[in-house]
């Protein structure tokens, strides 16, 4: 029960959280199965929960140990399906606590549940996989050996950004692995069946990413990625759309990128050159991309009522989510993998409480069904309110450029012509 609830939630909280949901691939988890959802790792305790949430099957996972703080945390997680895994940090005996968790983890698979595993290991914020650690085909091995016909289907989670809020999100989930397909090699020789089962595992994992493979190539690709989703054009409704469109799009982006940097030679140089002089040319002129995009698009009038009313509600209804992001950011100095989780868990947690003191005192003064009614309105508008001021901000960064025009005539040609030859370098 505890499980159903907190997932509803937490649904409901992340479609106000991003901008836009993208989900794919659902129909390739087998259902009635056991299952294990080896995916990547880039956003700490927000990994499993974006699975777990958008998934009307239940979902039992593994966390690192230190989120286990307290008591209340232990019985909390448990609640969730949640259980820790052990690192060398974690103690001398970390390896004889984990051989119990394996076990559970086994029970799971054999009673046909869904399981979550993070194959990489640990969480780092790149898009780019890891080297795979062979302990998700060990369970699934294990559980196979015992009897259960164990799928493994590789996930992808994607951000567009890791650390913001009202970014994009895109799940997918690519075929699924089935072990018996590997019996063969298995009776000849278990280490090469696992071997095997982690490389395709690896390859089916990254064909579900945005991969951008070199370190180097970040900041190149990013601004390209960044160029293409304001080219793309999407309704900003539904918030949950299940096409895969939108991520073939962003891994066509940084494909092209990796593929010219192993080609190497003048190509690659010119692309780097003119990315780097936009970013160059843009933070000359202190603006946006978005704003050069669309800097002939007039201003909405009713955005331009709206907005000095809207930016009234925002000190009150925006201010935790300002406040928070500012906990969470000193709290995370040394580890920015977890400030997203901190700063959602806080939010969260803030509107939980709000919430069910709200009830009871409105319950009491003003009756249950006015109380309820005033809790809806007062989400509706600190959710429109938000757009309102995300629309506003973006007209005034399209006046800007419209006054820039008339101020540097010639530099925003200059930044009009270099974003049209990357645009249309990334359409070719």
């Amino acid at each position: 029960m505890i499980y159903i609830v907190f997932r509803e939630f937490i649904r409901w909280f992340f479609q106000l959280f991003y901008k836009r949901i993208y989900i794919q691939g659902i129909e390739n988890v087998p259902k009635g199965k056991p299952v294990i959802l080896a995916a990547d790792h880039t956003n700490a305790l927000v990994d499993p929960l974006v699975v777990a949430i958008f998934m009307r099957r239940h979902i039992y996972f593994l966390a690192r140990a230190d989120v286990f703080a307290n008591k209340f945390l232990v019985w909390l997680f448990g609640q969730v399906h949640m259980r820790p895994i052990y690192r060398p940090r974690d103690g001398a005996d970390y390896v004889e606590k984990n051989e119990k968790i394996f076990e559970e983890v086994n029970n799971w698979l054999l009673t046909k549940k869904a399981v979550l595993i993070f194959s990489e290991g640990n969480c780092v914020s790149q898009k780019r996989l890891r080297p795979l650690k062979k302990g998700t085909v060990r369970m699934g091995f294990k559980a196979w050996e015992d009897g259960a016909d164990v799928h493994i289907v590789p996930t992808g989670i994607n951000y567009t950004y890791h650390h913001e809020g009202r970014s994009e999100l895109m799940i997918s989930y690519g075929k699924p692995m089935r072990l018996e397909d590997y019996r063969a090699s298995f009776e000849q020789n278990p280490a090469k069946a696992y071997r095997e089962a982690n490389r395709d595992l690896s390859k089916g994992i990254k064909d579900e990413m945005i991969i951008i493979e070199k370190e180097e190539n970040d900041n190149i690709t990013e601004s390209l990625l960044m160029i293409g989703r304001n080219d793309f054009n999407e309704n900003r409704f539904p918030i949950m759309a299940k096409n895969p469109r939108r991520l073939y799009y962003e891994q066509r982006i940084a494909k092209k990128v990796n593929e010219l940097y192993k080609e190497g030679g003048e190509a690659y140089d010119h692309l780097k050159k003119q990315v780097e002089a936009y970013q160059e040319k843009l933070n000359s002129l202190n603006t946006i991309d978005s704003a050069v995009r669309n800097s002939d698009q007039a201003n909405s009038l009713i955005i331009l009522i709206l907005a000095p009313i809207a930016q009234l509600l925002s000190i009150v209804f925006h201010f935790p989510y300002r406040f928070f992001r500012k906990k969470a950011a000193a709290m995370t100095k040394n580890d920015i993998s977890m400030f997203t989780t901190l700063w959602t868990g806080f939010l969260m947690g803030s509107y939980i409480a709000f919430g069910l003191v709200w009830l009871i005192v409105g319950s009491i003064f003003l009756g249950f069904i006015l109380t309820f009614g005033i809790g809806i309105f007062i989400i509706f508008i600190t959710y429109w309110s938000g757009v309102i001021l995300e629309k506003r901000a973006a007209d005034k960064a399209n006046s800007r450029m419209e006054q820039l025009e008339i101020e540097a005539p010639e530099m925003v040609k200059e930044l009009k012509a270099l974003r049209l030859e990357l645009s249309n370098w990334i359409k070719k």
